[in-house]
């Protein structure tokens, strides 16, 4: 069953997750599996969310082959890329390590929460999911619009508890200059990596694109547009060696109009069409 209010969907349906359904690669979706198990295929990588785990998808992750078990149960959030967005740009301005834990996520898209917050997932799972079987009235729509909000956020607030804390970072106090940079890098990761001019990101971080550029330089020796293509030719290359997606639906991803420019700039950074790129083994 799957309802859908206000670009939030609720479905008890993890298929949702994968490529070809109706929910864009651009929102963000959780599934929090209550009972039994979910196993997909994660940019590439088998993963299976048991019981009490959930998995966490970024925007413009590719999720393929999902199959849950026999009479697992399971509820999938997906929310709008802006609502994610809103919650970062907060927390851009306001933590400095939030980089790292966007960079963890991608490569660890499966969470075990603790005692405490699988009682309380386990609470908003349950409710989510009665409300997704039942008929929602229209007063519910709002209601359920609302939920999945909130467990968005909570999903967020428990992130510091998720992620493993290096010890080596601990003590480390970052410039302003650093923590923009990091920012910077933290942009390029939740938004999956597409093509934006710079100062898309510097009007994201609320800064010139000539100081962007200036602080990029100065502390990677790289520009603002350098990492910027540096990021989205990494994010090709795995899209092209790691899924089976066609090169038309590649392009749309990572933010080309037209296939010919999407070529263009494949054959200009790479020295190789998109055809013959994927046919080299990846480094």
């Amino acid at each position: 069953m799957q309802f859908e209010y206000n670009h939030i969907v609720l479905s008890d349906d993890p298929t949702l997750l994968e490529e070809g359904n109706e929910t864009s690669s651009e929102d963000l979706h959780v599934l929090f599996c209550v009972g039994g198990y979910v196993r997909m295929r994660i940019d590439g990588i088998t993963r299976e969310a048991g019981e009490g785990t959930l998995a966490m998808i970024l925007p413009k992750t590719v999720v393929e082959d999902v199959e849950p078990s026999p009479g697992g149960k399971s509820v999938t959030v997906c929310a709008p890329k802006a609502t994610l967005d809103s919650a970062i740009t907060r927390l851009l301005h306001s933590e400095s390590q939030w980089w790292e834990k966007l960079a963890y996520l991608r490569n660890n898209p499966v969470i075990h929460p603790n005692e405490q917050q699988v009682k309380i997932l386990v609470a908003y799972a349950h409710l989510l999911h009665l409300m997704v079987i039942d008929d929602p009235t229209p007063g519910r729509s709002l209601v359920m619009s609302m939920l999945g909000n909130m467990t968005i956020f909570e999903l967020l607030n428990m992130m510091d508890s998720f992620i493993p804390q290096s010890a080596d970072n601990k003590d480390i106090t970052l410039s302003h200059k650093e923590i923009l940079l990091h920012n910077f890098y933290a942009l390029l990761t939740i938004e999956g990596i597409a093509r934006h001019p710079v100062s898309w990101y510097a009007d994201r971080l609320s800064v010139t694109p000539k100081y962007l550029t200036t602080v990029c330089s100065e502390i990677s020796g790289e520009s603002a547009s350098a990492l910027i293509h540096k990021a989205l030719i990494s994010e090709i290359s795995g899209l092209l060696h790691s899924t089976s997606l066609d090169l038309k639906e590649i392009a749309s991803r990572t933010g080309f109009a037209e296939l010919s420019e999407f070529c263009r700039y494949v054959k200009r950074y790479t020295g190789m069409t998109p055809l013959e790129y994927r046919r080299t083994p990846e480094a």
